[in-house]
């Protein structure tokens, strides 16, 4: 068993953005949450964050948040995700292919059972290459990160 299967929440960057301009108040209910249930980010989104702000990333990976690293399966589950994409609706443009391989970790994550693995995006976008679209056109579970913390 890897180690991300049966985790239930992972956040992209938007979501990250999202809680490094929230207050403190909703901060604490994330790292809250983060204790009793699984939830995590990839090593990918973990170094930009680090990028764009440090103390946010500080908090994480002292947290129980858990970070990612992609391992072979991830990445043959990323091509088989663009290769489906690539005969859906959704646009395949470079924003969207930087994006499959957080879809393949709540894709992995999830194994098959119940409950499912939730991504949880900042992304707000409608077009064809937003979280939601790719999400919905692969029949993973998208969540705005209001509605979770």
């Amino acid at each position: 068993m890897s180690d991300y299967e049966g985790v239930k929440y992972v956040l992209d960057l938007e979501a990250c953005y999202d809680l490094a301009s929230a207050g403190q108040n909703r901060k604490a209910a994330f790292f809250d949450f983060a204790e009793t249930n699984r939830v995590a980010i990839t090593g990918d989104v973990f170094r930009q964050l680090k990028h764009l702000d440090k103390d946010l990333a500080n908090e994480i990976k002292s947290s129980s948040v858990e970070i990612v690293e992609c391992d072979q399966v991830i990445f043959q589950r990323t091509e088989n995700l663009a290769q489906l994409l690539a005969v859906s609706a959704a646009r395949l443009d470079k924003a969207a292919t930087e994006k499959i391989q957080i879809l393949a970790v709540v894709s992995c994550a999830q194994n098959g059972s119940l409950p499912k693995c939730v991504l949880v995006t900042g992304d707000p976008g409608a077009h064809r290459s937003s979280m939601k679209a790719l999400g919905t056109a692969l029949k993973i579970t998208v969540v705005s990160v209001d509605k979770v913390f």
